[in-house]
């Protein structure tokens, strides 16, 4: 009798289970990033891929060390906090938004790895356009 109440109750409770829900930005993401002002690699191939709304992946041009991406994104779209970075160098997204298929982000660096020697720093800006795939 218990061993049926049991086998019950545990049906009971495995129909009632959850699976986690998909993030609004959820999937891979492929782009390039841009420079438009400041002397940092001109231009970058981006791969990525979110899952609840945290992006993992690296933007790459074969010359300098890639970035790597490790980035929160809001519900909104919003990125929050660092966008990139290869130890010397940070990537902030300024502003922009990721929307269900697409992402157009203006960004701003800093590197403390100057590309030569008698300079402290560079910076530089730009924009990065995003798709995901499959939309």
């Amino acid at each position: 009798m218990r061993f049926r109440a049991a086998l019950s109750l545990l049906a009971l409770f495995a129909g009632t289970g959850t699976a986690l829900a998909e993030g609004p930005f959820d999937g891979k993401w492929t782009g390039e990033m841009v420079t438009e002002l400041g002397r940092c690699a001109a231009y970058r191939t981006v791969t990525m891929e979110v899952a609840d709304g945290v992006a993992k992946g690296e933007a790459v041009d074969g010359q300098v060390e890639p970035l790597n991406i490790s980035a929160t994104i809001s519900d909104d779209g919003r990125v929050d906090g660092p966008f990139a970075s290869n130890g010397g160098t940070v990537i902030k997204v300024r502003s922009g938004r990721f929307a269900a298929g697409s992402a157009t982000l203006s960004w701003a660096g800093q590197s403390d790895a100057p590309l030569f020697a008698e300079e402290t720093f560079d910076s530089c800006e730009g924009i990065m356009r995003l798709t995901r795939s499959g939309s």
